[in-house]
């Protein structure tokens, strides 16, 4: 049984970022590449307003840093919300001083249906 309406799971995905193989997923039409470590999920449909929650995991391989994925932020790191869509949300993952594509990435959309 699925729940839709306010502040349900409107979108999630499970993908590979060394290969961009996406193992399963939920209400996403496409995973883009914009590069190293930096990806925008697709919508299949389009959420009735602002998106109020974003959430991002990751297994890495990486013997330093720690830091998981989340929002991209433009050049000015000033604007994560630029990043987020009624049909996409762009994800970032930099875990130490430069991007990295991680084996395991999950995002979870909660937003109006």
């Amino acid at each position: 049984m699925a729940y839709f309406g306010e502040n349900s799971i409107h979108a999630w995905i499970n993908w590979n970022g060394t290969n961009n193989s996406i193992r399963d997923s939920y209400q996403v039409s496409s995973l883009t590449d914009n590069g190293t470590g930096d990806f925008t999920v697709n919508f299949s449909t389009n959420l009735d307003g602002y998106v109020p929650l974003v959430m991002t995991i990751t297994r890495s391989n990486q013997t330093t840093g720690s830091t998981p994925p989340g929002v991209r932020s433009p050049s000015g790191h000033t604007s994560p919300s630029s990043s987020i869509a009624s049909g996409s949300v762009r994800i970032m993952h930099r875990p130490t001083t430069s991007e990295t594509d991680a084996d395991v990435y999950g995002v979870v959309i909660v937003g109006d249906t």
